[in-house]
């Protein structure tokens, strides 16, 4: 690991992240602390250079002209439809006096990369240009697909008319629908469309359920969120829209899926800190997002998994001939965790990195095709601790896993 405080431990070393850590009870701060430094914070650069890659690969297997579009809201007014001059039906990329958050920055991603490759790709172009034109794939674009219902709601715009649905029928069209990030319960709505898109993403994104924290550990998290939100009386769904518990802030904005004690403003408390203020990231935060995602250690991410004997053999070397992430994923997978959404964030891979890595679990006869640690994968995990024999190495205390609510009488601030 590199040396020096992680970019979410130098978040709250910042004079906004101090305040923010006041808003709570100094019984519930340690839990507090531990479930920010599980943010996943992406930079400008890491998160254009990603989808920038993702796009182009995408585009490399298609030939001919690719349709670009970025999700946002459309009104309900909206019809995607050819007219007289077809400027009626044409889609703008934001909305009017959108700022430069989530849409301006997925607006302006899109026209520097058409401007770039004007001959395969199409600026959200009209229903009559994507006639003319004769593309074959139309691309929508998100930075993350959470609930899944904005990148839903826009490929229902895309397909309202007749004319679409014919060329999809008679396969002269499909849709795809790419973002820097997901949940698997948005792919999941995503894919569910009528217009069958296929998803392309390159983080899993992380959550309070898919984190590899110990059960307990998990709920008392939750438990902190709810118990602030009640108290503080946060303007916001406790654990984001539609109870998503996301855990990745972009630099350019915080998600509405991330838990309201990071974003939100308190109705009644003007001493209420947001970390992420009405979800934007303040200038004074910028310089803590790193220019691209950290690997973890995978040592300490067993000891916030409660696997203290695990950590200590990996540390030892008693994890050969495994790597050291395949060791991490076989305990993840004897502890429950058997998501490969957790493997990914729990270290810092990307998408096909953790698929890579728990692919290799399963021809080596570790994991089976259900996701389930096998008899040979419980093997490896005994083979590690019995190797430390009376060699037990010391690790470092994590504090207590269970959280109980102890100061809920008051305002919710220290």
């Amino acid at each position: 690991m590199p040396p020096g405080p992680t970019p979410t431990k130098q978040l709250l070393l910042t004079s906004r992240g101090e305040r923010w850590l006041q808003n709570f009870y100094e019984a519930d701060r340690s839990l507090a602390r531990d479930l920010a430094s599980t943010l996943n914070l992406v930079s400008h650069n890491e998160f254009e250079r990603g989808l920038t890659s993702l796009v182009l690969d995408v585009a490399q297997s298609i030939n001919g002209p690719i349709a670009l579009y970025g999700a946002r809201e459309l009104p309900e007014s909206f019809q995607f439809e050819s007219t007289a001059d077809d400027e009626a039906g044409a889609i703008d990329a934001t909305p009017p006096g959108a700022d430069i958050g989530s849409e301006g920055r997925i607006a302006s991603f899109i026209r520097n990369l058409c401007r770039a490759h004007p001959a395969k790709l199409l600026n959200h172009p009209t229903l009559g240009r994507l006639r003319k034109s004769r593309a074959n794939l139309v691309l929508v674009v998100d930075d993350i697909i959470g609930s899944g219902k904005r990148t839903g709601e826009y490929l229902s715009a895309l397909w309202q008319p007749a004319s679409v649905k014919s060329w999809a029928s008679y396969k002269k069209m499909r849709f795809v629908a790419v973002a820097y990030t997901a949940t698997a319960g948005g792919i999941r709505h995503v894919e569910a469309h009528p217009c069958h898109p296929t998803t392309h993403l390159l983080r899993h994104c992380p959550t309070i359920t898919s984190l590899h924290w110990k059960a307990s550990r998990r709920e008392a998290a939750i438990l902190l969120c709810q118990d602030y939100s009640r108290v503080a009386k946060l303007k916001a769904a406790a654990l984001g829209f539609r109870q998503t518990s996301g855990l990745l802030v972009f630099e350019h904005s915080c998600p509405n899926n991330v838990p309201a004690i990071f974003w939100a403003e308190s109705r009644t408390n003007p001493d209420w800190t947001p970390l992420f203020p009405k979800n934007t990231v303040p200038s004074s935060l910028a310089s803590v997002f790193p220019p691209e995602i950290t690997r973890r250690d995978p040592v300490h991410v067993l000891l916030e998994a409660g696997r203290a004997r695990l950590a200590s053999a990996l540390a030892s070397g008693g994890h050969r001939p495994l790597t050291h992430t395949q060791a991490l994923v076989l305990a993840l997978f004897a502890s429950g965790r058997h998501r490969t959404e957790t493997v990914g964030a729990a270290i810092g891979l990307s998408a096909a990195e953790a698929a890579k890595e728990v692919e290799a679990c399963i021809e080596a006869g570790w994991i089976s095709g259900h996701m389930r640690i096998t008899d040979a994968g419980l093997a490896e995990i005994r083979g590690m601790r019995d190797s430390l024999g009376r060699r037990l190495r010391a690790t470092p205390d994590l504090g207590e896993d269970e959280y109980h609510p102890v100061a809920l009488r008051g305002r919710a601030n220290g």
